[in-house]
């Protein structure tokens, strides 16, 4: 029997609150192994500063296909047929106020690639480990155009003052 594919962990320590944090992209699949098209952005949170102990796991619909109250980015089975996104290669990067995941969104079935995609959590939300929590997408960036490819969320230490210790570009 195969069960879920998860793919691509990474971790952070988030020194404001003492929390690990880990991230990656679960795929839902059947007990065959073909996948089912539902796929989500996974973080899990220690309940405190001690790894070894409880954590707390988020799971946010991410296939983008305008199910489990996602948007529809219009991904495809094959190119022209509708289907679902799929998340790759997730980062974790945070700041005073935010962690932000981002990750890079194909056709899990097609050939398409859409664009970059940020998923932003509070800080203060996700240290209090409450049952569910918000989460504020900012969809399918671009530049000039051109879709946003492996975007890579900074870390402000802290401490951090400019913009009220909001990760920023000094560009």
């Amino acid at each position: 029997m195969i069960g879920p594919q998860v793919i691509d962990p990474v971790c952070l320590y988030d020194p404001d609150h003492q929390r690990f944090m880990v991230v990656l992209t679960t795929l839902g699949s059947l007990p065959n192994g073909d996948f089912t098209g539902k796929n989500t952005i996974d973080l899990a949170v220690s309940n405190t500063g001690n790894p070894l102990g409880t954590w707390t796991i988020y799971h946010v619909p991410a296939q983008n296909d305008g199910t489990d109250g996602t948007p529809d980015h219009g991904c495809t089975v094959d190119g022209v047929v509708h289907g679902p996104c799929f998340q790759d290669y997730p980062h974790i990067g945070q700041d005073a106020n935010g962690v932000y995941v981002t990750s890079n969104e194909y056709d899990l079935f097609g050939p398409g690639f859409n664009a970059a995609q940020v998923f932003a959590f509070s800080k203060v939300q996700l240290a209090a480990h409450p049952a569910s929590i918000n989460m504020t997408p900012i969809e399918n960036l671009a530049v000039d155009g051109s879709p946003g490819f492996t975007v890579w969320p900074a870390n402000s230490p802290p401490g951090s003052t400019p913009a009220n210790g909001t990760a920023r570009s000094t560009r």
